[in-house]
């Protein structure tokens, strides 16, 4: 929802990794320091898959809040089970998803 991340209507474009196609990342400048927190959230964001043959699916559930800032943040889509292709699709665990990246 702030505006370095495109706002609700236009996001942030993520990239491949080359070494991990599975694996999608974009680098932001946000407007808060590492010591900053807040209980009730800093900034919200959900992610949407842009697709030029079937629309965009977004991610399913609430958005996602953020209290403090990370160096890096890893999280996995969240399925919108109302769209048929993601039937029996399950995220893969944390797990799974830090053995993709090392």
């Amino acid at each position: 929802n702030l505006d370095q991340m495109g706002g609700w209507s236009d996001g942030v474009q993520l990239t491949p990794q080359p070494r991990n196609p599975l694996i999608w990342s974009a680098t932001l400048e946000l407007p808060f320091t590492m010591t900053d927190s807040c209980i009730h959230g800093m900034f919200q964001f959900r992610y949407k898959i842009v697709s030029n043959d079937a629309g965009d699916i977004q991610e399913g559930q609430l958005p996602r809040t953020e209290n403090r800032l990370q160096v890096q943040f890893f999280h996995v889509f969240r399925s919108n089970y109302a769209i048929p292709r993601f039937r029996g699709w399950t995220a893969p665990s944390g797990k799974e998803a830090l053995q993709q990246i090392v």
